[in-house]
């Protein structure tokens, strides 16, 4: 060939691969339009033409079954919203009255809870805008085919949701939440009832080819990607939660804290600091707080009550109050989880406060007041009281009974591991004050170490719950006496 010939065959094939490439790319603009940057308060919602188009085929069906109730088969049920925890995960309450935890089919986002990842608070934030703000609620699920719960925790049920817009249309939460970016598809077997696997195929490869959120875009900007760490004391997480912690448009800040271990709920702590910020005086009380440490990690095994620790973790809200979660738990690397000071192995804490004292809540003429006691070890006598209309239960639901017909003293969940409340008001007061005992406690208090009408001298975290107040108990260990029954009353 001439190269007089050679070279018009190369512009040739350029200028082909050129327009290939420029339709290609059109091709792509269209199916991938941008979309506005993420923004502190604002995080543009991307086109949902998976969800849109989809139909819901239950309205005739769903207002009478309950979702909890049904062991087989397709079940579509009314449902009322109570809580949402997170992107995939939410309460509910059935048409007859069981409250339930639902872990989401098909989604899979990423952590805002016991861990904090990129877009895990966007996707938090996500949820509780459009489920909060629906008018109607169904859970759906082909039991046959994925199952009544997760295998990772029998108490949460699994559920595809639908929720009812405030324009009356119906949209599957999950199908949306895939094609918001917000989570990769995790649906991978279909129902031949249901059949939404090709509408969550077609969001997941949507979601691949256009690089959104998780499926590619690192920039989360509520998200903190620097090894900028925080040192601070409790009392500052309080009193600088806005600057440093979690909210719907912050990932909150690492913090790295050093405190006194003064109980142990589960695995989880509660943990008081061992020096007085600046801020404070000399007679000032310790701040201290409760940090979850999550459904893995066992630092029970290895933390003792009493031991001075060091930390990574973020500063949360759960239920309004301030708790520190996202807990690095790895005894090595870079975040470590270290016991500067065992308890028992002897006394030498150096510079360290070791404060392990109670704060005393007066009781009788005494009382005025529990909210300078909140998120601190307190003792607190408490007197055992029957049920009355306006409690709350362990999931923050209104009890509807006849106060003048109350029907019992405790409330006990529905599934191991067993949480109770038991119903409480301050010695010789009107002020209520819950017994909070959760399931993971080991040892644990029950329902049958109290009687109506008896007091009870008891140690634990004090913290509002809704209209009230609840004292969360720590593991029964006999040797601290944190529940005496008082006989001299």
């Amino acid at each position: 060939m001439k190269k007089s010939n050679l070279l018009f065959t190369l512009i040739a094939l350029m200028a082909l691969c050129s327009c290939t490439n420029a339709t290609e790319s059109t091709e792509t603009e269209i199916r991938c339009p941008d979309v506005a940057k993420c923004t502190q308060e604002n995080d543009p919602p991307l086109e949902t033409p998976e969800t849109d188009k989809l139909e819901f085929p239950f309205e005739d069906t769903y207002a009478e079954n309950d979702f909890e109730e049904a062991e087989s088969g397709v079940v579509a049920a009314k449902a009322q919203l109570t809580y949402v925890t997170d992107g995939d995960t939410a309460t509910f309450k059935t048409v007859n009255g069981h409250t339930i935890k639902c872990r989401f089919l098909g989604v899979n986002t990423p952590e805002s809870t016991a861990d904090v990842e990129p877009w895990g608070v966007r996707a938090s934030a996500f949820a509780k805008k459009v489920l909060l703000s629906a008018k109607d609620w169904c859970l759906v699920n082909d039991i046959g085919v994925y199952g009544k719960r997760d295998n990772t925790s029998s108490q949460r049920n699994l559920a595809f949701v639908w929720y009812k817009t405030n324009e009356g249309d119906w949209r599957l939460y999950n199908l949306e939440c895939v094609e918001q970016g917000y989570s990769q598809r995790t649906l991978f077997t279909d129902s031949s009832a249901l059949k939404y696997l090709a509408p969550f195929q077609a969001a997941d490869e949507r979601g691949k080819e256009c690089k959104y959120r998780v499926y590619g875009d690192k920039n989360d900007c509520t998200y903190d990607y620097s090894d900028d760490v925080k040192e601070v004391t409790i009392y500052q997480v309080l009193h600088r939660y806005d600057e440093l912690g979690i909210t719907d448009t912050s990932s909150g800040k690492m913090l790295h804290i050093t405190a006194l271990v003064v109980g142990l709920i589960g695995d989880n702590l509660v943990v008081r600091d061992v020096q007085r910020d600046l801020d404070q005086e000399d007679d000032d009380p310790l701040a201290t707080l409760y940090a979850y440490s999550g459904f893995t990690g066992a630092l029970g095994s290895f933390v003792g009550v009493g031991d001075i620790v060091s930390f990574y973790c973020r500063a949360t809200t759960f239920g309004e109050n301030i708790q520190l979660s996202d807990l690095k738990k790895d005894i090595h690397g870079k975040y470590q989880f270290e016991v500067l000071v065992d308890a028992s192995e002897g006394d030498d804490y150096g510079q360290y406060i070791h404060d392990m004292e109670t704060i005393s809540v007066p009781y009788g003429e005494d009382f005025t007041s529990l909210n300078g006691y909140v998120s601190q070890y307190v003792d607190i006598d408490i007197e055992i009281r029957e049920i009355a209309n306006g409690d709350y239960d362990d999931d923050g639901n209104i009890i509807n009974v006849d106060p003048d017909n109350p029907t019992k003293y405790y409330n006990q969940s529905e599934k191991s591991p067993y949480s109770e409340t038991i119903y409480g008001k301050v010695r010789g007061t009107k002020q209520y004050c819950n017994i909070r005992i959760d399931g993971n406690c080991t040892p644990k208090l029950t329902h049958n170490n109290f009687q109506v009408g008896h007091i009870y001298h008891l140690k634990g975290y004090l913290n509002p719950y809704y209209n009230n107040y609840q004292l969360a108990m720590f593991n029964n260990t006999a040797k601290y006496h944190y529940c005496t029954e008082v006989t001299d009353a």
